[in-house]
């Protein structure tokens, strides 16, 4: 089982960061993270979720409770979306506001052509205009 130390110096290195690029993000000395390094110094509590942040990993894997950097979802949470819905969460969350608005229009144009493919006539998609319901 791996220490905070070693899995703290493991991800610096493989995210190729320097003493001093890890020190400046937690507002320490580069000394500090080499006695973290070498477990001959304790993080406290806002160091560890700092830490956390920094490298994108759960604090239970910094901590060796698990060798999953990430936490694994919930079966609970996945078991109530569609299929693909984890997915496009996923990519949802990556996108900028503009990209969204983009894919909001685009979803909503294939939503139109569904319903034209499933064989509804315009109207029923709401592209007649309005004619539908004023031609009595």
């Amino acid at each position: 089982m791996s220490t905070v130390g070693e899995r703290l110096k493991t991800l610096r290195k493989l995210g190729n960061f320097k003493l001093e690029e890890l020190a400046s993000a937690l507002k320490v000395t580069t000394r500090s993270i080499q006695y973290y390094e070498s477990d001959q110094r304790n993080l406290d509590s806002k160091q560890l979720i700092a830490l956390a942040k920094f490298f994108d990993v759960s604090v239970d894997y910094l901590l060796g409770i698990s060798d999953e950097p990430k936490p694994i979802p919930k079966k609970s949470d996945q078991t109530d979306k569609q299929p693909g819905q984890v997915e496009m969460d996923t990519l949802l969350n990556e996108l900028n506001e503009e990209s969204v608005a983009e894919l909001k229009k685009y979803a909503e144009y294939m939503k139109i052509r569904q319903t034209l493919d499933s064989g509804n006539d315009e109207s029923s998609a709401g592209l007649d205009g309005g004619k539908a319901s004023n031609s009595k």
